[in-house]
């Protein structure tokens, strides 16, 4: 009564250890497979030892355990349960069959073709006419034609990456512009300056004709001699005219000359490292006298 439940006990417990290895393995492939996506096939280490009964028995509840796997499908855990057992005894050589046929299926050809041809290895009294042979030949003809798909993609995708780079248009040269020079501010407030003092002088002399013309004053265009009704229109002229030329005709011509003198510099210092320099050209202040008009022209170009 004893012998089968210590039976029962010893195949549990093998199936159970089995079931934990073949999860380690799983994961571990699996971070194996995350690391590197090309197939890889497995080596199967040298029988050089004959295995227990423990291990035979051990090797047949892990055979059990991938049938049913294999019949359902899921052909990574058969070869989880199969490749234990296969290592637990490897004495099992008609395993490996069993391991091809389920890469096979998962479609790791290289795989399965390791497989048999480490079962012809091992087994070389195989006959040249066996299925096992016929089917070794057949899976080698698969992996060389996958082997040279591979080849051909990785051409085709060398000369397309070889043609994108002759046909891509040549990168934009990274121009980099320099900051603007900065320019002095001094020319501005002198050109300011001799507007402001010719524009006083302006007004000194146009106020002194006013004058004058408003007393009934006239002047003699030749002599330039004043002719006034009284004499007190003809001091209020003379008061005027002495401000106009002691104080008016200084500012005006300090004025034109600071203008002219401001607007110079400002032209040769605001223009000068411009790519339009030579062609275009800052304003200017330039004084005009005329018989009628007395003051300053602003000309250039903005």
């Amino acid at each position: 009564m004893l012998a089968p439940f210590r039976r029962l006990c010893i195949f549990s417990g093998i199936s159970l250890v089995a079931l934990f290895g073949a999860n380690a393995q799983a994961n571990e492939e699996n971070t194996v497979e995350a690391k590197n996506t090309t197939p890889t096939a497995k080596e199967y280490a040298k029988c050089e030892h004959n295995p227990t009964d423990d291990d035979v028995s051990a090797a047949q509840g892990a055979y059990r355990a991938g049938q049913v796997s294999f019949e359902e499908a899921d052909y990574q855990r058969a070869l989880l349960y199969w490749e234990d057992a296969y290592r637990r005894d490897c004495t099992a050589d008609k395993l490996l069959l069993n391991i091809a046929r389920a890469y096979e299926l998962s479609g790791d050809n290289r795989a399965a073709l390791n497989a048999l041809q480490t079962y012809v290895e091992r087994n070389p009294e195989t006959e040249p006419e066996s299925s096992v042979r016929k089917r070794l030949a057949k899976m080698q003809e698969k992996v060389e034609e996958e082997d040279q798909e591979k080849q051909e993609q990785l051409a085709l995708a060398a000369s397309q990456q070889s043609q994108d780079q002759s046909s891509s248009p040549e990168p934009e040269p990274n121009l980099q512009f320099s900051p603007a020079p900065r320019r002095p501010l001094w020319p501005v407030l002198v050109t300011g300056g001799g507007v402001v003092f010719a524009s006083t002088g302006l007004l000194l002399l146009l106020r002194a004709d006013k004058v004058a013309k408003d007393a009934g004053c006239s002047s003699n265009p030749i002599t330039g001699d004043q002719f006034c009704p009284t004499d007190e229109a003809s001091d209020k002229a003379s008061s005027a005219a002495q401000v106009a030329n002691f104080v008016g005709i200084p500012l005006f011509v300090v004025g034109n000359l600071a203008g002219a003198i401001g607007g110079y510099f400002w032209y040769r210092t605001w223009t000068s490292g411009s790519p339009s320099s030579k062609t275009s050209h800052a304003p200017v202040f330039v004084p005009v006298v005329s018989s009628q008009f007395q003051g300053f022209a602003l000309s250039g170009a903005f």
